[in-house]
């Protein structure tokens, strides 16, 4: 008997997306950010991230691991999609305002409508940050591009395990 194992990769893959810009900007110019995440002074602080603030290469790589492990935590693979066996990748837009809270979630590539659906609830439910991203001494309104890889592994049951 074999048991489905979920896996939601969140990759960070920047070089990836600079060679496919289509993937870099909203579908929508109706909720403009002031700058993307790699263009910023003074990235966001995700909460537990504080201990960085002073540096902003630690705070970046504080802020992926943290969103990575939110969404990892919080994903749920939908029945829908595992029901048809969906895997790859797909991509989140979202928008971190001045306040440092999301009020904006777009999909800019999609893979599956249920994907979809539970990404967006997702990134829906990111914690405030702690200290929103500054530009210019100013708090900015960001954009963000979220890779998402949904993949199922099939994975052996004690069941199967050879004496």
């Amino acid at each position: 008997m074999k048991k489905l194992l979920c896996l939601i990769a969140v990759t960070w893959a920047f070089g990836a997306l600079a060679q496919t810009p289509e993937v870099l900007r909203p579908i929508k110019e109706e909720f403009p950010p002031t700058c993307l995440l790699e263009e910023v002074e003074h990235g966001p602080i995700f909460p537990g991230c504080e201990a960085f603030d002073s540096d902003n290469d630690e705070l970046f790589a504080c802020f992926k691991q943290n969103l990575t492990a939110f969404v990892g935590r919080e994903f749920h693979f939908p029945d829908e999609a595992r029901n048809i066996a969906i895997e790859g990748k797909f991509y989140v837009w979202f928008i971190l305002n001045e306040e440092g809270i999301v009020d904006h979630v777009e999909i800019l590539r999609s893979l599956d409508p249920h994907l979809d659906k539970e990404a967006i609830r997702v990134v829906k439910m990111l914690p405030q940050m702690v200290r929103p991203a500054y530009t210019n001494g100013k708090p900015a309104r960001i954009g963000i591009t979220l890779p998402i890889h949904a993949q199922l592994n099939t994975l052996p049951t004690a069941a199967d395990a050879q004496p």
